[in-house]
């Protein structure tokens, strides 16, 4: 003992005579002289006066422990680190060796932290090249294993030339490199310190750290600790490139646990010791990778049992507070869930994805797709339900469901209704398969597949595998049956053509004449008076089928060709056709009502204006009736804005004038001289246009202009009055989104007419009102009135009369565009946005310049 603390006080006056003569060196052979000495002490353990086996021994080890972070301090400093570049080839290689074979967790601190501290663009470069060859070198190898080897390890107190970096500030360090390098190098910065390049490199030297790891549990040493490499994993991932890390480190996991039950084990110590703050975005990055759920369960085994924060990760922040487009994520989540000691969780995650999507404050506030990826989850879960399950927990699910596809069917947006058709379909048929299945009308496309999809459970993620070699067969399949139809096919025609032959003459003579009725003929007759077309249609009797049809197709003909009492009968006639029902289930029935309700509305637009609005609040009508309104309203406006030709008269008859007549007369009427002078001047005239090469448009009146009010004040009043069949704020959202929408399109129809102003400035006050309606098409409908607003009102106008309105309106949809939890209703703030600032730019500003 004795010897040894002699030892320890002869190498630190050795070591502080080296400090101080490097300190003081004024050439490059002081620094070379002083390295080679230390040198010899730090490999080889030799003093000038010990020679001895155990005393070299003992010397490295002191001089690693004591003083090699100082002695690498001060060569890292100035004045030293100004000569280093100058050091010849032997004595750079033993300044590589100094830092590349010392102990790591203590180089590389010491390497981080003088290259912060310089500025010198020289040092820093000689200092980078150190950690280029540190990171080359795999030295963080060593750093992991060290850490976890030395489970009972001290943090040293240094002096105020030493620094004390902890675990966690070394875990800082490493993860933090690029930035720093970066910081120091800016552009000029190595390729290998790129953080996808650099952080490939540390995941490969963990999973070599990790074979070391092993190797040495394999012979029986049980003093390791994966926290050190847990928490180093967690901070790769937390800092954004957790993609490029878990592909690294993936598929070698994957190798080494289908191996031996220890790197099982390792693997799972390995992931369930992450600290609870870096393991989300690990897991995140583990499910978007696993190529299927039983990675996934060997990887955690039954961790979340004991792991509250992963237990909140996978039931609750996975399912229901995110969404992603892999649909790999779903698939591992549930998969792993979906273990024999895990099952209790499913149904648990179950019972809280129907809870969200049954509830109708989540439909509304939820972006879509979200609420198409917790549908997902639903029934890919009901699809690994066993029967016992199903029996248990079906009253209660099958209740949520109900309440959830009411509220679906209810929304005012149509891909909302339609999932909620399909999530009825799939999970009613997997709660209660033994009972007639529930069937909606709606297109199928790609989404209602892969729901219906992954509706099958286990057996979804098979289909996925083997969907490649089922395209390939089922073509060829499908290829040698239409060959085989189409030559049967024509078999089938070669040998009807021959048997037609033969069999014409006897066809013939089985024919019998057939009597054609005077009645018949009449009713074949198109209708041409109105009053016809009206009792026609007013007839329900099955034996007037045939004149119902004529009188409908013939009915917008002969309201457009304005029969004389078109004005005394219009009203009752669009009341007959908006009553008009389809009881012979004509063809092309509503849209020949439309047109025909169009035609009438335009031909006499005042008192069917009138008529119409005033239903439209009336009661004792339908939802699809209200609409009718809206429909006909909205295509009358946008048909009467349109210009119409003027007629133009025909020219006279010239058959009895030979060709060139008129060319004729004009050059014999016109003397010799003139005719002479006038050539002259044509070819000394130098004309530089000819005129307008096109015949310019002639202006035509707006017919909308007259009657725009008819059709938009109106529409504005009673919307907020509540009655038995017809709610516009409340449960009927829907229409009052159509109605609004209607009341745009009458604005923009009325652009260029002298009442456009005031319709603009009524627009803005109606849609103020509304503009915090909770339905995200209520408030996308409004965006979209208002921008009809400034497009069609001129903003200067706007300005004089709403300017504050304006402004409000401006900070309303900076507040949508920010906010809103609808992407829609983003997208569409935005685009008003841009508009009104547009419309600002081009007319308020000119005039404030000139």
């Amino acid at each position: 003992m004795e010897d040894n603390f002699s030892l320890s006080i002869e190498l630190q006056c050795f070591v502080h005579d080296q400090q101080k003569r490097v300190s003081s060196a004024t050439n490059v052979e002081d620094i070379q002289e002083t390295l080679a000495v230390i040198h010899e002490v730090f490999s080889q353990g030799s003093l000038p006066s010990f020679s001895s086996l155990d005393e070299k021994k003992f010397l490295k080890e002191e001089f690693s422990r004591k003083h090699y972070v100082g002695f690498a301090d001060i060569l890292l400093r100035e004045p030293v680190i100004n000569f280093l570049p100058n050091l010849d080839e032997e004595h750079k290689n033993k300044l590589d060796s100094f830092f590349l074979q010392g102990p790591a967790s203590e180089c590389f601190p010491v390497l981080v932290g003088a290259m912060s501290q310089s500025s010198k663009t020289n040092n820093i470069k000689t200092i980078i090249s150190l950690l280029e060859k540190f990171v080359e070198e795999k030295r963080f190898v060593d750093i992991f294993v060290q850490k976890s080897m030395n489970l009972n390890q001290v943090d040293t107190d240094f002096t105020l030339k030493q620094r004390n970096f902890s675990e966690k500030q070394l875990v800082t360090l490493i993860v933090s490199l690029p930035e720093r390098v970066a910081n120091k190098l800016r552009s000029k910065m190595n390729s290998i310190f790129y953080p996808d390049k650099y952080f490939v490199k540390v995941a490969e030297q963990i999973l070599e750290a990790m074979e070391n790891l092993h190797s040495r549990l394999a012979s029986n040493v049980k003093e390791v600790s994966f926290l050190f490499l847990s928490e180093v994993v967690g901070r790769l991932c937390m800092s954004g490139y957790g993609k490029s890390i878990v592909g690294v480190l993936l598929p070698s996991f994957e190798k080494w646990t289908m191996t031996s039950p220890l790197w099982s084990h390792i693997c799972q110590k390995l992931i369930a010791e992450i600290p609870d703050h870096v393991i989300e975005p690990v897991i995140e990055n583990l499910l978007k990778e696993a190529k299927n759920p039983g990675i996934v369960g060997k990887l955690l085994g039954d961790s979340i049992l004991t792991n509250s924060r992963l237990e909140f990760l996978f039931t609750t922040k996975f399912l229901l507070l995110r969404y992603y487009s892999n649909v790999k994520v779903l698939i591992n989540i549930i998969g792993y869930l979906s273990g024999c000691k895990r099952r209790h969780l499913l149904i648990a995650a179950l019972c809280a994805l129907f809870d969200s999507w049954s509830s109708n404050s989540a439909i509304t506030h939820t972006p879509y797709n979200q609420h198409v990826y917790i549908s997902c989850c639903i029934l890919h879960i009901t699809g690994y339900l066993s029967n016992d399950e199903r029996q248990t927990h079906k009253h209660e699910l099958l209740k949520k469901l109900l309440i959830g596809v009411q509220n679906h069917l209810e929304s005012p947006e149509h891909k909302v209704r339609r999932l909620g058709m399909i999530v009825a379909e799939c999970a009613t048929a997997a709660l209660e398969p033994n009972t007639e299945r529930l069937s909606f009308e709606y297109e199928e496309d790609d989404e209602s597949k892969l729901l219906k999809d992954l509706s099958k459970g286990l057996k979804a993620e098979v289909m996925q595998k083997t969907d490649g070699l089922k395209s390939r067969k089922t073509k060829m399949f499908e290829s040698k049956v239409s060959l085989e139809k189409s030559q049967e096919s024509e078999l089938a025609d070669v040998i009807k053509g021959r048997v037609g032959k033969e069999n014409d003459d006897d066809e013939d003579d089985d024919l019998k004449p057939y009597n054609i009725d005077e009645e018949d003929t009449e009713t074949q007759r198109p209708l041409r008076h109105l009053r016809d077309c009206m009792e026609a249609l007013l007839d329900n009797n099955s034996d007037n089928m045939e004149k119902f049809e004529s009188a409908l197709k013939s009915l917008e003909k002969i309201v457009c060709a304005l029969p004389g009492d078109l004005d005394e009968v219009c009203v009752e006639l669009m009341k007959i056709l908006l009553h008009l029902q389809d009881h012979f289930s004509t063809d092309n029935f509503q849209e020949m009502r439309f047109k025909a309700m169009t035609a009438i509305t335009v031909r006499c637009p005042v008192p069917v204006a009138k008529f119409l609005t005033d239903e439209f609040y009336a009661a004792n009508y339908s939802i699809i009736q209200r609409l009718d309104i809206l429909d006909v309203l909205t295509a009358s406006a946008q048909e009467l804005s349109q210009p119409v030709e003027l007629k133009q008269d025909k020219p006279g008859s010239k058959k009895f004038l030979p060709p060139g007549y008129n060319n004729q007369m004009n050059v014999e009427s016109i003397p010799e001289w003139q005719r002479v002078v006038q050539e002259r001047i044509e070819k000394k005239t130098k004309r530089f246009t000819k005129g307008p090469s096109k015949e310019q448009p002639k202006p035509v009146a707006n017919r909308f202009s007259q009657v725009a009010g008819h059709f938009l004040f109106p529409l504005m009043t009673n919307y907020d009055h509540k009655q038995s069949t017809l709610d516009l704020l409340g449960d009927d959202c829907f229409v009052l989104g159509r109605l609004i929408y209607t009341l745009g399109v009458i604005i923009h129809s009325a652009r260029g007419t002298p009442m456009v102003c005031t319709m603009g400035s009524a627009m803005i006050e109606f849609t103020w009102a509304l503009r915090y309606h909770q339905e995200p098409v209520v408030r996308q409908v409004l965006v979209f009135a208002l921008v009809m607003v400034f497009t069609s009102v001129p903003i200067n106008l706007l300005f004089s009369e709403r300017g504050a309105e304006l402004f409000e309106v401006h900070n309303w949809l900076k507040d949508l565009m920010e906010r809103d939890d609808n992407a829609d209703v983003k997208r569409t703030a935005i685009q008003a946005l841009m508009v009104l600032e547009d419309a600002f730019k081009r007319e308020v500003m000119p005039q404030g310049k000139s």
